[in-house]
């Protein structure tokens, strides 16, 4: 019983901190800070497959590759694309 129990506190506690990662991504990219901001995307998507936080890291990755592509930038667009695949 106990060890359910540290296991729920755990999860929880890593779920907040996720959070808090995909929260200073989101800001990083909304002040253009891109690079730092598509660090910490990938490090949720690599480090942490699987949960809630991964998937919206992945959006907002795919995001970036189409406002890239948008841009002009092709290649970089094309790398995120690839390396989301």
């Amino acid at each position: 019983m106990q060890a359910e129990t540290a296991i729920d506190v755990d999860s929880s506690f890593n779920g907040k901190l996720l959070d808090r990662l995909l929260g200073m991504a989101h800001h990083y990219r909304s002040e253009g800070n891109l690079r730092q901001a598509m660090e910490l995307y990938w490090a949720l998507l690599d480090k942490h497959p699987g949960t809630v936080q991964a998937q919206s890291a992945r959006v907002s990755l795919l995001d970036q590759a189409e406002a890239y592509e948008r841009a002009g930038a092709r290649r970089v667009a094309r790398a995120v694309y690839e390396r989301l695949l």
